[in-house]
Order: C-alpha cells, then sequence, then structure tokens
C-alpha cells in the first residue's frame, strides 16, 4: 500500500457524482476540517477507483492535492463488480472508459479491495 498526495488535475474519473451527495461530503469535510480516508486509485493510469464525491468535494474546496491510495488495478485481489444489471463490467472496460474521458453513472462498479485503509484525519490545509 502507497499512501501519496496527487494532484487532483492528475486524477482520472470513471464515474459520475451527484449533487446531493456531494453536498453532504463538502459538508462533512468542511464541519470536520480533515479527510478521514484517502482515495483509492490506479498507480499506472491514476483513474479514480473509489473517492469520487471526496475528490469532487477538493476540486470545489479549492484543493490543489488530494491522498491516494495507490494500488495495481491489475492486482487479482482488487476485484470489481457491476451495481446495475443492464451495465457490463470488467476491469478492463472501466480502464478504457476513463482513459477515454468519459464515465458511467453514479453507483454503476462496486471495487473491492483488502486491508481498508484506517482513519488518516489529514487536515485539509494540507492539501492547499
Amino acid at each position: 500500500m502507497k499512501l501519496e498526495k496527487v494532484p487532483l488535475e492528475k486524477l482520472k474519473p470513471h464515474e459520475e457524482f451527484t449533487e446531493g451527495r456531494l453536498a453532504a461530503v463538502m459538508r462533512d469535510l468542511k464541519k470536520g476540517g480533515v479527510l478521514w480516508f484517502p482515495i483509492l486509485v490506479d498507480e499506472k493510469d491514476f483513474i479514480i477507483l473509489d473517492g469520487h464525491h471526496r475528490t469532487e468535494a477538493f476540486k470545489r474546496m479549492g484543493m490543489k492535492t488530494i491522498l491516494c491510495r495507490l494500488v495495481d488495478y491489475d492486482d487479482p485481489k482488487i476485484k470489481v463488480y457491476p451495481r446495475r444489471k443492464e451495465i457490463p463490467i470488467t476491469k478492463d472496460i472501466v480502464r478504457a472508459k476513463a482513459l477515454a474521458g468519459e464515465v458511467f453513472p453514479h453507483k454503476t462498479t462496486r471495487h473491492v479491495y483488502p486491508l481498508r485503509t484506517k482513519y488518516i484525519n489529514m487536515p485539509l490545509e494540507a492539501f492547499k
């Protein structure tokens, strides 16, 4: 597991976010003043696997970086499952969509990975 601050402009989303959930995430971030969990990102292509709302919140709050847990997306321990029956999902499909600058609808994928990172409680000032 590698934890690293990554410039926001380097990250590639693969799913949309919702304004309602984004507002709640921003409210929680501002209230707590800390980032509780890093986002999950593919170390090779910088595709966001988990953390689209936190990433967008950081952008709107004027942050320059975000803490990422960088992983090898090809690691067989990292799994991806479809949440929508009508949209087929594989790692290759996720990668191709993100690299093409396209996104799936919100809550299309579910990534499962070992050893979830515990609370980091990093002050938001660290990301400006």
